[in-house]
């Protein structure tokens, strides 16, 4: 997810800055419009590296509680997110982090591929289990559209209905 995220969001938007200053400097163009793309295109690009981090703090579930870490993270998210925690019983950490890490997968391909306006989070504990439950208002998987390998991205090229 790192990778792909930094690789085909962050470095383009600050590609395209980098671009909007160097035409500003050589002047042969109207300077005031490629500044606004450039700053532009920063803001975008630091917000996508704070998602990032939010996303990257498995050690604050650890340190400030699975409850916290979960709040922290779905505050960040663009797509307005319900969350309901229902967490009366310990699990073990180990089952935290890894809910943590589906959790934060979930909603960001809700936000990015499903073109999702609302999320909601259901967190609960029961005995010794924690159940997670993640749903969109988004698009879902089409079904003219099949899945396989790199699918979300074979799907917005090749599956008409995921165009619009």
């Amino acid at each position: 997810m790192l990778r792909s995220t930094l690789h085909d969001e962050v470095v383009p938007t600050l590609a395209i800055a980098r671009h909007r200053i160097s035409a500003a400097l050589s002047g042969t163009a109207d300077t005031q419009s490629h500044l606004q793309w450039a700053e532009m295109s920063v803001g975008s690009a630091i917000e996508q590296l704070r998602l990032m981090a939010r996303t990257l703090l498995p050690s604050m579930v650890s340190t400030h509680g699975f409850a916290d870490a979960v709040e922290y993270f779905v505050v960040g998210v663009k797509t307005p997110v319900s969350l309901r925690l229902h967490l009366d019983n310990v699990v073990p950490q180990a089952v935290e982090l890894a809910a943590y890490q589906v959790l934060v997968e979930a909603v960001l391909n809700a936000e990015r591929h499903a073109r999702a306006t609302t999320i909601t989070v259901d967190l609960s504990t029961d005995a010794d289990t924690l159940i997670l439950s993640v749903a969109d208002n988004g698009v879902g998987i089409l079904p003219e559209c099949v899945p396989g390998w790199g699918w979300p991205a074979c799907v917005r090229r090749s599956c008409p209905a995921a165009a619009n």
